[in-house]
Parts: C-alpha cells; sequence; structure tokens
C-alpha cells in the first residue's frame, strides 16, 4: 500500500511556517488542548490512513441506575496495557457500596479514568453484556458505521495510541477525562480494510493458539508417559461405616478431615517404593557437613543473588529472576544453594516450587521457606527426581499434610516421608531421557506459539502506523 503523504499532519491544529528555520505557530483558538505533551505526541503520529479525533467514532454513554440489593450483578474491570475487559466477580447488590452504577453494553469502549495511563482500556465482550462499573470508569459507543470494535481493540494495543494517553492531576490520582479520550487520534482505515486487516491478526492467533494446544497435550502427555511405564495407579482409602462412630483423638497422629474421613488417596507401582530419606545426601548442609544456613548480615558488603519464593515459577521448575543484594540488605534468614542442590518450597507447597542450581554462581541464597538438599546420584538420576517432584506423585501426598490456614507449610519430617517409586538405574534413565525430548518439543511449540502472538501485533501496528522520521 502506498503512502499518502497529505494524512502525515493531524486535524487538531494548523502548523503555519515561520520565516524563522526553528520556530513554528500555533493557533491556539483551535486547540482543545494547550499542553506541549499533547502537542508534540500528535505530530508524532504517522498512517497511511486518515487520523481521526475518537470523537468522529465514539460517543460517551452516561447512562446510570440504583443498584437492587437484592440482586447480583456481574462487574467488570481493565486489564493494563490495552489487555482488554475481563469479570472481576459476581456480587449480591447489597455488597455494593456505590448504589449508582453504570451498564455496560457489548462492543462499548471501556475507559479507567486512573489506569488509562497505563493502557487500562479495552472493548467489552458479548460475555459481559450488562455488566456494571462505577463512575471512575467511562463508557464510549462505537459508530460500527465507521469502526470495527475489533480494530479499535487492537489499535489500542499499539504503542503510537498509548503515547497520547497522559494523565492530569496530583500523583496519586492523576487521570484522563472523557474529554481527553476523544481527542485521542487513531488510523482509520475503510471497513472492507478494517475487515481485511483484523482478519490477518486473528488467523496469527489461531495459529498461536493451535500450537499452544499442541503443547497442553505433549504436557498432559508426560504426566500420562511417566505415571504408565511406572505402572502407578491411584485409588482413595475410603471405608464407608455406618452410624454413629467416634474417634479418640489422643491415638492420632493426624487430626485433618482427608484422615479422618478415609479419603485419602494411595498409589501403587510395578517398581519397589522408598521414602525420600533414603536418597537425600545432604539436607541444609554442605559436602563438608556444615550448615547452609547463613546470617548475610555478617557480610554487609558482599553480594548475594537471592532467591524467593516468587522468583520460582509453579510446577515448571524454571528460575524466573535473581535479586542481587548486600549481606546488609537481606533482613530475613537465608540458607546457602550449592551448586546441584535442589529447592523444594515448603511455604505453599502446593503450588510445587522446585529448582536445580545448575548455575556457575557461587553466591547464590534462599528464603528459609524452602528445603534445601542434595540426593544420591549413584541411587537415583537427578533428571529423573527432577520429574518426579513435578508429578502427582508428590503432590498428591502433600495436599492434605499442610498445617496452616493462611500460609500453609510442611515440616522437614513430612517431606523425608513422601513416597516415590525408584527403579533400576537404567529404566530412570530412559524415563529422564524420553521426558527430556517430548519437553524439548513442548518448548518449540511455545517458542512458535509466542512468536505468533508477537508477530500478530506487530504486523497490525506496521500496517496502520508509520515510523516517525
Amino acid at each position: 500500500m502506498q503512502a499518502n503523504p497529505k494524512f502525515f499532519t493531524t486535524s487538531m491544529t494548523t502548523i503555519t511556517k515561520s520565516p524563522y528555520q526553528f520556530l513554528n505557530f500555533s493557533k491556539f483558538q483551535k486547540l482543545n488542548f494547550w499542553d506541549y505533551y499533547t502537542l508534540s505526541n500528535k505530530a508524532n503520529i504517522f498512517s497511511n490512513f486518515p487520523l481521526v479525533e475518537l470523537g468522529a467514532v465514539l460517543k460517551q454513554r452516561k447512562e446510570s441506575f440504583v443498584i437492587d440489593d437484592t440482586k447480583t450483578y456481574k462487574r467488570c474491570r481493565v486489564q493494563l496495557y490495552g489487555n482488554g475487559v475481563v469479570l472481576r466477580d459476581e456480587v449480591l447488590g447489597k455488597e455494593i457500596k456505590t448504589k449508582r452504577q453504570q451498564p455496560c453494553k457489548i462492543n462499548d469502549f471501556l475507559v479507567a479514568e486512573i489506569d488509562a495511563k497505563f493502557g487500562g482500556y479495552g472493548i467489552v465482550p458479548q460475555e459481559l453484556e450488562n455488566a456494571i462499573v462505577s463512575s471512575h470508569y467511562f463508557l464510549f459507543e462505537i459508530n460500527t458505521k465507521k469502526l470495527l470494535p475489533e480494530f479499535l481493540g487492537l489499535v489500542v494495543k499499539c504503542n503510537d495510541f498509548s503515547k497520547q494517553v497522559k494523565a492530569t492531576g496530583s500523583t496519586n490520582y492523576a487521570a484522563i477525562r472523557p474529554s481527553h479520550v476523544l481527542n485521542y487520534l487513531i488510523p482509520l482505515p475503510t471497513l472492507e480494510e478494517q475487515n481485511q486487516i483484523v482478519e490477518a491478526y486473528n488467523k496469527r492467533i489461531a495459529e498461536a493458539e493451535r500450537l499452544e494446544k499442541e503443547a497442553k497435550i505433549l504436557e498432559d502427555g508426560i504426566e500420562a508417559y511417566l505415571f504408565e511405564v511406572l505402572g502407578i495407579n491411584y485409588k482413595k482409602q475410603t471405608v464407608k461405616k455406618e452410624g454413629l462412630n467416634f474417634v479418640s483423638f489422643t491415638q492420632l497422629n493426624r487430626w485433618d478431615i482427608l484422615y479422618l474421613t478415609g479419603n485419602l488417596l494411595s498409589y501403587k507401582s510395578m517398581y519397589k517404593q522408598i521414602k525420600l530419606t533414603l536418597i537425600i545426601s545432604k539436607f541444609i548442609e554442605s559436602f563438608d557437613g556444615e550448615s547452609l544456613r547463613i546470617n548475610t548480615s555478617d557480610y554487609p558488603g558482599k553480594q548475594f543473588r537471592f532467591i524467593g519464593m516468587e522468583h520460582i515459577e509453579k510446577d515448571s521448575g524454571t528460575l524466573l529472576d535473581f535479586m542481587l543484594l548486600e549481606g546488609e540488605k537481606l533482613k530475613s534468614q537465608t540458607v546457602k544453594v550449592p551448586h546441584n542442590y535442589y529447592l523444594f518450597g515448603k511455604l505453599r507447597p502446593y503450588l510445587n516450587k522446585y529448582w536445580i542450581n545448575e548455575t556457575d554462581y557461587d553466591n547464590i541464597v534462599c528464603s528459609s521457606e524452602f528445603f534445601v538438599f542434595n540426593i544420591d546420584n549413584k541411587t537415583i538420576d537427578k533428571r529423573y527426581f527432577k520429574f518426579i517432584l513435578a508429578s502427582k506423585i508428590i503432590q498428591e501426598q502433600i495436599a492434605d499434610k499442610s498445617s496452616g490456614a493462611r500460609m500453609p507449610r510442611i515440616n522437614e519430617d513430612i517431606f523425608r516421608n513422601l513416597i516415590i517409586p525408584l527403579p533400576p538405574i537404567d529404566i530412570q534413565l530412559e524415563i529422564a531421557n524420553r521426558i527430556d525430548s517430548i519437553k524439548m518439543e513442548l518448548s518449540t511449540f511455545r517458542e512458535n506459539a509466542s512468536n505468533n502472538r508477537q508477530l500478530a501485533i506487530t504486523e497490525f501496528e506496521s500496517k496502520i502506523f508509520m515510523p516517525c522520521n
């Protein structure tokens, strides 16, 4: 498509060339906004298509009503960075403090007056028809004879749109007004062109979703393969008793409901089953037998790579990041993590946060909310063990053993006594190699899916916006 130079300037203002080389004069009587930010950013938006103000295609919807305390309402919210409108919650009217609310309509453009500066806007989806929002949101009806809601939903993801959005007011309550929204510029192709551009975007997204589905099938297949090759079967240990039964608590080691009702899960394997304690060679101690606990304040100027619970991705065994901190800034209790040692989160163990230190760093420490240990590599292959840690074999045993309602944890004794299947080492290696192969294929699917999602918006942006020269 050839660029048409007449669309490179905006309709906001007329810029008259001065006889001076670097001076331009603006006719302020034609401006809606006089701030430099608005002038400079609008002047830097270029497109192959006509640039129009949103006011030409949007009309503010100002309907509101009083909440009925006896009815249940869906409330919605906008995600940041142009990521759309989603359900916030469903609540009874009497729980809503602000009684006057606004109803959303399908394909409305919803804008948060405060979060707009962080991309807090999007199109209302069909499932949120009649969902409600407070007066801190602005609703705009789209003129669908000129603008497709799907097209606008993509435009607002683009940097050339978001750079126009600047809130005004105090730091803690910097907000935009409806008049600001109506003044923002967007490229406006014909409806036919909008359809073609949206279809090209959706085609990329459909391919990404197909790849993600394939990846999910592969991921689910890992555990299915593991259970099949180990000959594992789960069953509930349920014992039905008729009539009233009495329990003597003095004779119980456990008081949890699952235990008392006999609804515990157990499994059997074709291979022998052992407790973790039999393969753990070092537990919170180094190879030399020294404690791994460290008081980092004794080394105030030394830098440590700190791992907290938030730094490990759940279920995947992936380290997301370190925090590089000096010893004096680490206030919590910490534990050293030597090379080839394992971490397993004892806080909220259902999140299944584990990791193996295969880095060359010698200054890694972690939160005391992790178990830090090593295993006997002659007895068990470390890759096989990692896959066991990630499986339901561990999670189903942990599920009913956490203590603490708000911050559930498992203790060392429970962890050491978890049971795992232990086939011969050659079978372990075979299993580990097979799962590694599946994970490599899985990684390729996910990488390609991610690339397609990124390409979808990049290609969209390049079609409707032109870079500033």
